[in-house]
């Protein structure tokens, strides 16, 4: 962080110079849980998405980043759109998703520097918290944390267009050193499991596949499609072990949303095994 500040100052000759630190994360149990509403853990690393920057009270965002070519530049009135495969995309997405709310008068100008390479332990959710807390702070917005997991997630789905839960911007926001963070993704309950004093030491090892990607050019969005699929293939043949009435009763009371499609169902399979009698 010091040598990021020292080119930050470098660049910009600020003297008002502001840091965050925003840690990546790995994830235990989760994958495809949050999504579906489920519960999930999560704990972060001392590996970080570091962001020096100062105000600008002209409204503009400058941002460049020590990972990749080109640098950002707009103003916060202007609503941005959405660039695939551009790093920017994301403290665009910060300033909209804050736009939602209230109204943002001050830019920022900022370097940003990632540890690792991009992919795989949430760095976008990360940066995209860095951003935030900085876009509020320089415009005196108070938020709470889960405040912060709705911003970055509706910059995640909303503008990025990817269908996760908040699994990542939860981990990244609400988790402490040497606790578990465990996450109703339904209530948005949380709470900290402390390390148990008993627990001996252990480290967690990151492997580096060699392979950097983007989640939103991978079949992610295609798995969250597939999973209500499976959910349902798996309550049909479930029902069509049930008598009639048992049918009726969790139809109508308990899925209501599928209550046509399973009916359907029943009855051209009903139809379907008397044609073969």
């Amino acid at each position: 962080m010091k040598k990021l500040i020292e080119k930050f100052q470098g660049i910009n000759g600020d003297t008002d110079v502001r840091a965050v630190r925003s840690p990546l994360r790995i994830c235990p149990i989760g994958a495809h849980s949050d999504h579906q509403l489920g519960c999930v853990t999560g704990m972060t690393l001392d590996a970080s998405v570091d962001m020096v920057y100062s105000l600008t009270d002209d409204g503009y965002v400058r941002v460049e980043s020590q990972d990749f070519p080109d640098k950002e530049y707009f103003h916060i009135d202007h609503d941005s759109e959405y660039l695939p495969g551009f790093w920017g995309n994301y403290i665009r997405g910060a300033v909209l998703a804050l736009k939602e709310d209230f109204v943002l008068k001050k830019g920022i100008n900022a370097i940003v520097s990632g540890k690792l390479p991009i992919g795989g332990l949430s760095s976008s959710a990360a940066v995209t918290t860095a951003y935030l807390m900085a876009l509020c702070d320089v415009n005196d917005i108070e938020v709470s944390k889960l405040d912060l997991i709705k911003y970055s997630h509706w910059v995640e789905t909303k503008f990025i267009g990817l269908k996760n839960g908040i699994l990542d911007q939860s981990a990244n926001i609400l988790s402490m050193d040497n606790h578990l963070m465990v996450m109703d993704c339904k209530t948005n309950d949380y709470e900290l499991i402390q390390k148990g004093a008993g627990m001996p030491e252990f480290e967690v090892v990151v492997v580096y596949s060699g392979i950097s990607k983007q989640l939103i050019s991978t079949d992610f969005n295609n798995r969250t499609d597939e999973l209500p699929t499976l959910v349902l293939m798996v309550r049909w043949e479930t029902l069509l072990k049930c008598n009639s009435r048992i049918l009726r009763y969790w139809i109508i009371k308990k899925t209501p949303v599928y209550s046509v499609m399973l009916l359907g169902m029943y009855f051209a399979r009903l139809f379907y095994t008397t044609l073969q009698r």
